[in-house]
């Protein structure tokens, strides 16, 4: 999972980016990897339509506006700033340059040769135009274009070429040509080589090995004919490895071909084909191209065709450009449907009829994790719409120019380029397209912490002095600088005379020495990659690029080292060569392995026993030849650890370390006085409850966090751990929007308490064999417990997300009644029957859905696209919603009358899922809507009538046209205001 902080809610919620697990996509060497710069056709060299630059997430508006004076020929294409695109007009065809940033000129237009196709691509500033005539290389110098080199091919029939790695690569009369893009030096060629049209770079044959790809449509030889009975026109497929260009001597190395497929009568000779768009990812064996048409026609008898590496063709219905994800190819079939082509997730994603409202099936790119198809965008992982233009009529597809910005024609001649950013917010974007300044490398890594007497900050700033402990905060008293008070999650570690004072969460002090480390680490591998360049190990080279990748070396210091590696051949002798500088490379691992050991032994000492252990598992993941680490891991085992009798506790305390130290939890010791908890047979009002049995066996295990204490039969690190880390975070969200007050049995501080069961059966019995069909966890105001089990698939796999929204809503029911309520007295509560009930289900199903959407959003709580808001816009639509004022003057005993029948199915706009709605699900749906609307559409004024208008109810004080309590004169002022948003709001309608 990926986490997006956007707006005014970064600083807000920054500091649950600890409690949240973090993925990161490591893909293989040897792939031709998305680009941030957009610098061909296709994005880059493998066509794959795919960029890294950070996606239009919400709501796009115009950025800025370009009336063009010719018809787009192509792709616009980017680099450091500069949009390159050629125009055509009256036959002839020029080649503009304009600033990303503010859609102004950037140079005099270059008139260019033109012919049959002219195709364009860029690198470090040097625009290649490929011609029918030849390639040539322009430098933007000034406002001018500058030919710095020109290559003429006499051979016919040259194709469009493709640049990988700063080289440029072209077809012509049967030979594979290969060009330095810098100063167009020829790099080398090789025969066999009869493919026509666009080609691709991408891996072929063996793993690793980079080919060139393109295909043809060919006369069938006259040997191969049977009796007439086969067509006169095949689809060959050919490939050279990149190795084989260097070898100059002609004959050395030849192009292979392979008969794809004979095409029916009829078909083109000339068919213009968009070479190949690469398959393959980390893992995945079945390595193969996907191949199209440049421009779809009804002539032609197939639009797309799969080739997996055991040479078999498949057919496939996709007639639009498609973008490639994780081996799936997206884009629209002839029906109009949404489709995806390759890999086991391959089929129809939605049919035409139920793309969003006004949704046009258009070409797809991939930017990020964001598709954009035609005129509306929908994230890849969690297939949800995010956006739509209906009024938005492309003619071109959505091309990512930079972070947040993509730029579209339109049928009317304007290029248009579009953000969801505020006019504040955009950043400047460099624009600088001739500089070749080598980027930096790795920055300087900070310094590891060491002792002192003093404060060591969570930013890695320490800060010689005392400090003073106070409830919230902690006053610093540098040597000499003035007195500074911060919070308390701010502060790692306070140190006096080699003794711990104050010790933050274990997460800070983790993240300190992970940091140091591994910059330093992906410092030394780029010191490696210098060297190994110099010695043209170049399969070495892209493993270090990879590896320091992952250990926080930047994107630009990267693509610098790959554009390194253009042009560049493997050694004749590399492995004898790598034989020798190994122990170079051995010993940077060495380092880094010694560094993680001091940062575990630094955070052991401090008795941050998880932190130590996850810098161990660090230590083996970097040097896996290493020595064990078993013994150190074991001597990390705290002495609550429950599973010490195991037959390999190391391994299992590993586990648990790594879920532990993402939610700040800790085993409770045997004797800790929470485990009362589990046998105080009464509540204070001496009503009877649920006994203690025999469900809480010596199998429990006890947790706590700074905010809850858990009773757990499921024994699973990563299920606990998810629930402590998804409970721990909801709760700290909800401190945002409630302050805690001290009243009743339940001081502000004490943690909630949770009960997990890893089973049905468990749960139902405590519960008192109570019906529960429809219910995964509940919360008991009497008992002041909310429970929870754990439900699977067939697979024994936990949804997160299902999980995490009922752990939300459940812990905003419990924080709230125990935590924000203020009660005079404890037999204060709010009585049966009393209207404004919609309040209750209302906050907790806000909660739960924005929480749960937070994995693709961030955590904002002001996600304008979630399932409740979608679902009340649509019944809205229908006239089928509840009327404002009397859903919020309904009683608890009117709601459990609801119906729970369907009484009609929404199509949601924000998902592809038809939704069956009740009056019983429009109630919690249509209440979070309302608690939404009054918690971030009504300002601060509106908050603060919601929870005077909370504590009213929770305390039984709540009086009819309760709507006035809500800042409403009327109930027509209350029904007016909010269905207006529903009806205005255009992301959540």
């Amino acid at each position: 999972m990926s986490w997006q902080w956007q707006g005014n809610g970064t600083r807000r919620w920054a500091w649950l980016i600890p409690l949240l697990l973090l993925t990161t996509f490591q893909a293989s060497p040897a792939r031709t990897q998305p680009a941030a710069e957009w610098s061909q056709l296709g994005g880059n060299s493998a066509h794959d339509g795919s960029s890294l630059r950070v996606p239009v997430r919400s709501s796009p508006r115009e950025a800025w506006r370009v009336e063009l004076p010719g018809e787009l020929i192509g792709d616009p294409v980017t680099w450091g700033g500069i949009l390159y695109f050629i125009l055509e007009r009256s036959g002839g065809r020029k080649l503009h340059a304009i600033h990303i940033a503010t859609g102004k000129s950037a140079a005099h237009a270059r008139n260019l040769s033109g012919g049959k196709w002219t195709d364009l691509s860029v690198a470090n500033g040097i625009v290649v135009v490929g011609e029918p005539e030849g390639i040539q290389g322009l430098t933007l110098r000034g406002k001018s274009f500058s030919r710095s080199w020109s290559k003429t091919i006499k051979r016919r029939g040259l194709g469009p070429p493709v640049l990988h790695d700063q080289t440029i690569y072209a077809a012509a009369g049967g030979k594979l040509y290969s060009f330095d893009c810098k100063n167009g030096r020829s790099i080398g060629s090789v025969g066999g080589f009869g493919a026509k049209g666009f080609l691709g770079v991408g891996p072929a044959g063996k793993a690793g090995d980079m080919h060139v790809v393109g295909v043809s449509i060919e006369p069938v030889p006259k040997e191969k004919k049977k009796n007439d009975v086969l067509p006169p026109l095949r689809l060959a497929l050919y490939r050279a490895p990149l190795s084989a260009l260097a070898k100059k001597r002609s004959g050395v190395s030849e192009a292979e071909h392979i008969v794809l497929t004979r095409l029916p009568p009829g078909s083109p000779q000339d068919a213009p084909l968009l070479g190949m768009i690469s398959l393959s990812h980390e893992g995945n064996s079945n390595i193969g191209w996907y191949i199209e048409n440049r421009i779809p026609s009804e002539k032609i008898a197939f639009s797309s065709r799969m080739l997996n590496q055991q040479d078999r063709m498949r057919p496939s219905k996709l007639i639009t450009r498609t973008a490639t994800r994780q081996s799936l190819a997206h884009g629209f079939d002839e029906n109009g449907d949404l489709t995806t082509l390759g890999g086991k997730g391959g089929g129809r994603i939605v049919e035409k009829q139920r793309l969003p409202t006004g949704a046009l099936p258009g070409p797809a790119t991939l930017c990020g994790d964001v598709l954009y198809l035609g005129n509306w965008a929908l994230e890849a992982s969690t297939r949800r719409v995010l956006w739509c233009l209906p009024e938005l009529t492309p003619a071109s597809p959505l091309i990512p120019v930079a972070d947040h910005r993509f730029v579209v024609t339109t049928h009317d001649g304007s290029l248009i380029c579009f953000t969801d950013l505020d006019p504040m917010e955009i950043p400047p974007i460099a624009e600088s397209s001739t500089s070749t300044k080598q980027p930096a490398g790795p920055p300087d890594p900070p310094p590891f912490p060491k002792a002192t007497n003093g404060v060591l900050l969570a930013s890695g700033e320490q800060i010689r002095g005392s400090a003073i402990i106070l409830k919230d905060r902690i006053r610093i008293h540098p040597e000499t600088d003035p007195i500074l008070e911060v919070a308390r999650d701010e502060v790692a570690m306070i140190e006096k005379d080699g003794k711990v004072i104050f010790a933050g969460e274990e997460l800070n002090s983790l993240n300190l020495w992970q940091d140091a480390i591994r910059l330093s680490h992906a410092r030394s591998l780029d010191d490696l990659f210098q060297e190994y360049l110099g010695k043209k190990l170049i399969r070495q080279c892209r493993a270090l690029i990879t590896e320091a990748r992952a250990y926080g070396l930047s994107k630009s210091r990267a693509h610098h080292l790959e554009r390194a590696l253009a042009g560049k051949t493997e050694h004749s002798s590399a492995e004898a060569i790598y034989k020798r500088l190994q122990p170079k490379e051995e010993e940077a691992r060495k380092k880094a392995f010694a560094n993680y050991l001091q940062g575990s032994k630094w955070c052991q000492e401090r008795g941050l026993l998880s932190a130590a252990t996850c810098l161990l598992s660090d230590a083996g993941k970097v040097w896996p030849s290493g020595p064990s680490l078993k013994e150190e891991i074991g001597s990390c085992i705290p002495a609550s650890f429950p599973f010490k009798d195991d037959p390999e506790p190391e391994t299992l305390w590993a586990r648990w370390a790594k879920e532990l130290v993402l939610s700040g939890g800790r085993f409770l010791d045997p004797e800790d006085t929470q485990w009362h908890r589990l046998a105080d047979p009464r509540d204070r009002r001496r009503r009877p409850v649920i006994r203690r049995s025999k469900i809480w066996t010596k199998e429990t295990l006890g947790l706590q966090t700074g905010s809850l204490v858990c009773f757990s039969l499921e024994r699973t690190p990563e299920v606990v751990g998810a629930c402590l880390r998804y409970g721990e975070g909801a709760i700290r969200a909800l401190r945002y929007y409630f302050e805690e007050t001290e009243h009743g049995s339940t001081s502000k501080g004490e943690p909630l308490e949770m009960r997990i069961h890893g089973i049905r059966d468990t749960y139902i019995k405590e519960m008192g064999n109570r019906p529960v069909e429809w219910s995964a966890g509940y919360y008991t105001s009497l008992e002041k417990v909310s429970r929870f089990f754990i439900p699977r698939s067939r697979d024994g796999k936990v949804a997160d997300t299902s999980l995490y929204r009922v752990v939300a809503h459940e812990l905003t029911h419990h924080f709230i009644d125990q935590r924000v309520i203020v009660r005079k007295k404890e037999l204060e509560f709010t009585k049966f029957g009393s209207n404004g009930y919609w309040i209750v289900e209302g906050v907790a199903r806000f909660v739960e859905h924005q929480a749960s959407d937070s994995v693709r959003t961030g955590l904002s709580f002001d996600d304008p696209t979630v399932q409740s808001l979608d679902v009340t816009t649509q019944v809205h639509k229908a006239g089928k919603h509840f009327i404002p004022h009397e859903l919020v003057e309904m009683t608890q005993p009117r709601f459990s009358e609801l119906d729970t029948k369907s009484m009609l199915t929404v199509r949601l706009r924000h998902s592809f899922r038809n939704y069956n709605v009740s009056p019983l699900v429009l109630f919690y749906e249509q209440s979070a809507a309302l608690a939404f609307f009054m918690l971030n559409r009504r300002g601060p004024e509106g908050r603060a009538a919601f929870n005077n208008y909370l504590q009213d109810y929770y305390t039984g004080r709540l009086q009819p046209e309760s709507w006035t309590l809500l800042g409403f004169e009327t109930r027509e002022d209350l029904d007016q205001a909010f269905l207006g948003f529903l009806a205005s709001d255009k992301r959540g309608g």
